[in-house]
């Protein structure tokens, strides 16, 4: 792993990532949660479908929703926590409460999917459910609130974001770390907090499994929840950057940016990067054969779990 990483890692990687928030300081909540709702759209689906469909659609217009959403009538789309029941589906034009459909709020939004479209009526009661007239002045007084370390400030921003229905932990890491990292090229706390989070993706997981990292371990699981408790992709990434000073690289970073070192990983396997270790070029029952600069260290195991 650590020699994927030497061969992928990107001095640029901070302000390249984080360059969709930088002006984070200046926007209404109808901003934020048009961006929020961007990222999320990244999931389910292959990124160059993902980036199509945005380029077609957008995000919803929020600034409406905040005005429709006080209206709805069906139980199942008031509020943040009674989406999760609602069981809208746009395939199917379905959902908990089919006879109310037709009215429904969540149904006349512009979305992917009807998950999406719940995440979408879910983003703007989070949104006015919080007393700050920015998205900056909640984000700034979480962090004076705070009392504990960086990493665990960004665990509480990925906690409060899983609230809301379509945020998985992998979807919330990868949005509170590109947040954080792109509010705070002058604050050595969320420049820390934000580098401390990792995304654990299919790739990675796979990549994981390729290289011998999960039997060694002894801890095979499926892709999903599992990759972020005990044992799981998470904890192996951790330790096998444990000790690696990334200020040798660029001495912008802190020396532990376990975020850095994931995403490096990410760039060797996606197909709109290395598109090296991935199913486009090894099959999941087959040992891979492809020249890598991990060279003998790597196990090269086919996709026998996960």
């Amino acid at each position: 792993m650590r020699a994927i990483v030497d061969d992928n890692l990107d001095p640029n990687y901070l302000s390249g990532l984080s360059d969709g928030w930088q002006n984070f300081e200046r926007w209404s909540w109808a901003d934020f949660c048009a961006h929020i709702f961007a990222v999320c759209n990244f999931q389910g689906v292959s990124d160059q479908a993902a980036a199509v469909w945005m380029g077609q659609h957008g995000s919803p217009d929020f600034e409406r929703l905040e005005t429709l959403v006080p209206q709805a009538a069906c139980e199942w789309s008031r509020g943040v926590s009674a989406l999760q029941n609602c069981g809208f589906r746009k395939t199917a034009n379905t959902c908990s409460n089919p006879t109310g459909l037709s009215e429904c709020v969540v149904g006349k939004v512009p979305a992917r999917n009807g998950l999406l479209a719940r995440l979408a009526i879910g983003l703007t009661y989070w949104s006015l459910e919080k007393p700050h007239r920015t998205p900056w002045a909640w984000l700034e007084s979480q962090r004076v609130q705070f009392v504990g370390s960086p990493a665990e400030f960004a665990e509480s921003l990925v906690t409060s974001f899983s609230r809301l229905c379509g945020v998985s932990n992998k979807v919330g890491s990868m949005l509170v770390s590109d947040i954080l990292l792109g509010v705070g090229s002058n604050s050595a706390f969320y420049v820390e907090a934000g580098t401390s989070l990792l995304v654990i993706d299919r790739l990675v997981h796979n990549l994981l499994i390729r290289c011998g990292a999960v039997e060694a371990a002894g801890s095979a699981h499926a892709f999903g929840a599992g990759c972020y408790q005990h044992g799981g992709c998470r904890g192996l990434l951790l330790t096998a950057f444990d000790g690696v000073d990334a200020s040798r690289t660029n001495d912008a970073w802190p020396s532990a940016v376990p975020r850095i070192f994931q995403h490096a990983l990410w760039r060797r396997c996606a197909g709109s990067e290395g598109n090296v270790c991935n199913a486009n070029q090894i099959r999941g029952d087959q040992r891979c054969a492809q020249r890598c600069p991990a060279k003998g260290n790597c196990a090269r195991l086919p996709l026998s779990i996960g």
